[in-house]
């Protein structure tokens, strides 16, 4: 079995304008290694380096030698990259019979040609973090003259997950900032909005930990508005210097319009957010602030910039037309239907046969069935026939089956004959769930858990 080195050598590639990064990253893996890591960092002297008198190509080549992971901080490709080029081609040298892995922390859109194979760190991506920390500290992946990682901390731990946050928010401090948007002047109501250093972590601790619901909250009480354009008169509010994201929310679930409804657009501001803060790229929810006819409100955040004492966001709210149409227009009210009411006729006094002939004069093909007004299914003539048609084969008799003897016989597939929306739910977002479940015919419209409306599939084609 190999030995176990006593100490793995990291060896940081960069510019000297990348010198901060660089600084990040080596202090990490100092922290965090326990000092089980040496460190060759030759911009600052709290690491190991070139020494005065020495030639310090030579020293290059011993560190190199020596080292078990290269990692290259790249930032630019305008820049000139030769000399970092020039160390990573040593540190792979085919000849060299110690192998030693280069990892490249990408920190803007540019990837080193040369080593655009190699294992990439989006320094942006939450996610992408969190794999190279979990490598560095829970395996060998890196030090192939180790035969147990250099930390004993769970490659699942809720540690790993802490460090990478850490890392995160320490690189996103001295990242270049040139992927931010940058403003001019707004073409539709602005504001921007600032989160504390602390409440950033928080969010993307919550994220690593699949706990996103929690920052609805750090938003709601810590997303301060700093500069607005346009933004109070869409709100219809004075904007101050103290003003906060949950003031505007606050103000908006007063408004009789909006009474029971849920702040869609402050949900999916909160993900658009959370996605900045952590790397990723998702798209934006058509979850309107305002809905007029003809025209729906939409928070879209831009950009975001990372300050020394917090990060800021650049939300617009897009005026879009035409709008998404709510379920509400297009249903059709319960009370104009023709359906059975299980709380007033039990369903086992409910004779099918002669269901079926009432259905018939009303000229219905489909019968919903509630329990007060609590969804229970919708019920097919064609099933109807189905299980008469069966029942008569296998037992000869029909006349006192029951709709009641239908559920007993069939209800997994009764219960999933419809999906439920929200009246504030757009015809598409319905559409998309009844096709999502395997049978579903129809949607019922539920508001605080009684049935309002109900829409067809036919009635989706037909508008």
């Amino acid at each position: 079995m190999a030995m176990v080195s006593a100490e793995p050598v990291v060896f940081i590639s960069h510019k000297h304008s990348d010198g901060q990064i660089a600084e990040k990253i080596a202090q990490f893996v100092k922290n965090k290694s326990a000092g089980n890591a040496r460190v060759h960092l030759s911009s600052s002297p709290d690491f190991e380096g070139p020494r005065f008198g020495q030639p310090i190509n030579t020293e290059l080549k011993h560190a190199l030698g020596e080292s078990d992971l290269v990692i290259l901080v790249y930032t630019d490709e305008r820049e000139d990259w030769s000399w970092c080029m020039w160390e990573c081609g040593v540190a792979v040298d085919p000849t060299e019979k110690h192998v030693t892995a280069v990892v490249v922390v990408q920190c803007t859109a540019d990837v080193p040609k040369p080593f655009a194979d190699q294992l990439r760190v989006d320094a942006r991506d939450l996610d992408s973090v969190q794999g190279f920390v979990k490598a560095l500290l829970t395996s060998t992946q890196f030090f192939a003259r180790r035969d147990e990682p250099m930390t004993r901390f769970a490659p699942e731990g809720s540690e790993v997950k802490d460090f990478a946050a850490e890392l995160h928010g320490a690189l996103a401090d001295v990242i270049p900032a040139g992927n931010a948007a940058e403003r001019s002047t707004p073409t539709s109501p602005f504001l921007r909005v600032r989160l504390n250093s602390q409440a950033a972590d928080e969010i993307r601790s919550n994220y690593l930990a699949g706990a996103g619901e929690r920052n609805e909250k750090i938003v709601e009480s810590g997303a301060l508005i700093v500069e607005e354009e346009g933004a109070g008169a869409l709100f219809g509010m004075l904007l101050g210097p103290v003003s906060t994201v949950g003031d505007v929310l606050a103000d908006w679930k007063m408004e009789d319009i909006n009474s029971g409804q849920e702040p869609r657009w402050f949900v999916s501001l909160t993900d658009q957010i959370e996605a900045a803060l952590v790397g990723k790229m998702k798209p934006v929810s058509w979850a309107a602030y305002r809905a007029v006819k003809g025209q729906t409100d939409v928070p879209f955040v831009a950009g975001s910039l990372q300050r020394s004492d917090g990060v800021e966001f650049d939300v617009y709210m897009v005026p879009i037309s035409p709008r998404p149409v709510p379920v509400r227009e297009r249903m059709l009210p319960i009370e104009q239907t023709y359906y059975k009411n299980a709380a007033q006729e039990p369903l086992q006094e409910i004779l099918l046969a002669s269901l079926v002939k009432e259905m018939g004069k009303q000229n219905v093909t489909r019968l919903p069935i509630l329990d007060g007004k609590i969804a229970k299914s919708i019920v097919h003539r064609a099933t109807i026939n189905e299980y008469l048609a069966d029942r008569a084969i296998n037992a000869g008799s029909v006349e006192k089956c029951t709709l009641a003897d239908l559920f007993a016989e069939d209800a997994d597939a009764l219960d999933k004959s419809y999906v439920a929306v929200p009246p504030d739910a757009t015809i598409e977002e319905a559409m998309a769930l009844m096709n999502g479940e395997a049978g579903a015919q129809d949607v019922f419209v539920i508001e605080d858990g009684l049935v309002v409306g109900w829409i067809t599939n036919i009635m989706f084609i037909e508008g």
